[in-house]
């Protein structure tokens, strides 16, 4: 397996040095699922993900910034990356029987006008 040196890795997280809340705002959900995990910067996430809320269609940048800053704010928590693997059952949706329908209007309490 390759190894990345240091200088490299020390590289990567000066990456986002310099860079405002729209920088980040404009990024694709490509580059963002790259660089945020990368921003240790929170009130720099925190205006990203404020800014976001005002341009429509980056409801996905939105839930990564807030992963993001999650992450940060607790470092103990850790996100799901999948879905639970136990099934859930569902509730069959199915109609009443004739016996059930009898019985219900059998107990049905007469109506008086």
């Amino acid at each position: 397996m390759f190894k990345k040196s240091h200088s490299d890795r020390l590289a990567k997280k000066r990456i986002y040095r310099g860079w405002s809340a729209a920088d980040i705002v404009n990024l694709s959900v490509r580059k963002a699922r790259e660089i945020v995990p990368l921003i240790e910067d929170t009130e720099l996430l925190k205006r990203a993900a404020a800014a976001t809320h005002q341009v429509e269609g980056k409801h996905s940048l939105r839930f990564i910034l807030s992963r993001r800053i999650q992450l940060l704010d607790h470092p103990e928590f850790e996100p799901r990356t999948s879905r639970p693997t136990g099934k859930k059952k569902r509730k069959k949706n199915r109609s009443m029987t004739a016996r059930e329908v009898a019985r219900m209007i059998k107990e049905w309490p007469e109506r008086t006008v």
